[in-house]
């Protein structure tokens, strides 16, 4: 480190993304799901790098809720994800998820995609239930949903 004088960057958002991804074992995120998950963890970290409202989250807190978001539009069991996510805010040290603000992060990142053109597409992807918790997001039982791979949507959407 001295011959670069210290200049190393700091993990980024999808850094973090990609340890907490490598932490879920195989049964619960099988090896064909993982990339399309990860995938749309990406592309909704590289939202949050040119919006400023995330200037000032921690890039911890911006991967952990990307990777929740994605994980929760694969539909998990929910005390699974409870479980992930719990175990998650340990591995970063986030002793108290009420107060940690991630759930507002993940809101922000579900808004953030809606932003984008297409975003219909990739709404399909992502959990109806964090979005209607917040009254974004609202389906009549009459519309029908169609699933698409997040993979899919995440590579046409760039």
């Amino acid at each position: 480190l001295n011959s670069i004088q210290w200049r190393v960057n700091p993990p980024t958002a999808v850094a973090f993304c990609q340890l907490l991804a490598s932490l879920i074992p195989y049964h619960i995120l099988p090896e064909h799901i993982r990339g399309a998950v990860m995938d749309l963890a990406k592309f909704q970290t590289e939202l949050a790098v040119s919006d400023y409202d995330f200037v000032t989250v921690p890039p911890s807190h911006i991967g952990l809720s990307a990777l929740m978001n994605s994980l929760e539009s694969i539909h998990l069991d929910p005390i699974v994800l409870a479980e992930l996510k719990q175990g998650m805010a340990q591995t970063l040290l986030i002793p108290n998820l009420a107060e940690s603000g991630l759930t507002d992060i993940q809101i922000r990142l579900y808004e953030a995609v809606t932003r984008q053109p297409g975003s219909e597409r990739l709404l399909s992807n992502l959990s109806p239930a964090t979005a209607c918790a917040q009254g974004h997001f609202a389906k009549s039982a009459s519309q029908t949903v169609h699933h698409e791979s997040p993979r899919s949507v995440s590579q046409t959407a760039h």
